[in-house]
This record gives structure tokens, sequence and C-alpha cells, in this order.
């Protein structure tokens, strides 16, 4: 049983008597998935029977996410990433990928069902064996956000914010000057380039003085 929805991001339990962990409601909903597995063989030709749960969403999806070995012609791994199944006429281990592809979410564990657990990424499956088996995966964590940035690019992006829009009103004269005076003390302190230093007060400056329209003669007084 899988809840998603939560602020947790998905519980999942693999006992039929244990509910997930609570989660707390937020603004989308929450939606309870149950997974049954058949009791006995399916009978046919025997083989591992294969797929990839989304933890965090809480739903299967289509990915390329394992590898089959031994898989001379590669026909075992194409059958258990497109169709599900894997034959076992021989003994094959499926390896479990990590990250999938496109979706990139990580490997957890495999869940034999009804309910044997492993933490492996190698599903190990017998010659004509017929397991059910789902491949967990997790969405990874968000990357941390960016560090602040320190007085001296806060600077510098101000600078470029008022040359990169026109009708921002333009610096006094002085208060410019003590700008590019602590431009320089970043550049000596190795906080700033010189070249980003340039690059920002030279664009400054050409917003300052812009050409002449083509073709309109300066105004003489």
């Amino acid at each position: 049983m899988n809840v998603s929805g939560g602020t947790e991001g998905g519980e999942t339990s693999f006992n039929a008597t244990q509910p997930p962990a609570p989660v707390t409601v937020a603004s989308a909903n929450v939606v309870v998935l149950v997974v049954y597995a058949p009791a006995g063989g399916g009978g046919g030709t025997p083989g591992a029977t294969i797929d990839s749960f989304d933890d965090t969403i809480g739903a299967l999806f289509n990915d390329t996410f394992v590898k089959v070995a031994p898989d001379p012609g590669g026909a075992l791994t194409k059958s258990g990433n497109v169709d599900g199944f894997v034959a076992s006429s021989n003994a094959e281990t499926i390896s479990a990928l990590s990250p999938t592809t496109p979706t990139k979410v990580d490997f957890e564990h495999w869940l034999t069902l009804p309910n044997t657990l492993g933490n492996s990424p190698n599903l190990v499956v017998a010659q004509d064996s017929s397991p059910l088996a789902l491949a967990f995966y997790k969405s990874p964590p968000p990357p941390p956000p960016p560090p602040p940035l320190d007085a001296c690019h806060e600077l510098l992006d101000a600078l470029t914010e008022i040359s990169q829009h026109g009708d921002k009103p333009k610096l006094k004269v002085a208060m410019f000057n003590a700008i590019k005076t602590q431009l320089e003390n970043c550049v000596k302190t190795k906080k700033l380039t010189q070249q980003q230093v340039t690059q920002a007060i030279n664009a400054y400056l050409a917003d300052l003085n812009p050409p002449p329209t083509p073709g309109k003669p300066p105004h003489v007084i």
C-alpha cells in the first residue's frame, strides 16, 4: 500500500496488515494505492514479471530501468523494459538501474510480491521460476538553494541592473564613484575579477551616453 500527496513525499507499507506511516495533507489530494498479487503462478512461459514504481508519486512509470545478464543479444533487457517480462529459461540477474532514463529517479529496493523486500539492485531469478517484482524508486531531493550573494556580487548585480533597465534612475556622480571604488576593492580582495568590474562599469557609462540616432545631426546650441 502506498500513500502519496502528503508533504512527506510518499509513504509505503509492504505488510498487508500494517498501513503506511501517516502523512500530512497539504495542497495536493492524498491518494491511496493498493497493489494485489495473484496467489500462485500464472502458467505459460516461465519468467519474471517486473515493473517500476515511483514511491514519491505513488504510481507505476515507464522508463528504462533494468539491465539483464546473461543477455548476449540484449533481447531480455529489451523485453524487461518494454514488456515487463524476463524469460527464465536460464537463471538470470535483473539489475535495477539508478537513475532511470528519462525520469532520473533513484533506486530504493526490489519488492518480490507479495512481501519479500531486497535492498540489492540485483534481482536473482532462478531457472524456470516466475516471480512478480516491483523495483521501487524515489525522486532525489531537490538541490540545495544557492548560497546568498556576498556584498561584492550584490553591488555588481545592482549596477548591472541599472544598466540593463533604461527606465531606472541613474546614480549621482558621487554615488557612482563610491560604488566604483568598492568594486575595485572587491577585485583587490579577489571576490570579483577585473573583467567583471570593467564590463559592469563600461556598460553603465555607455548607458549614460547612448550613441546618436542615425540620420539625426547632433543638436548644437
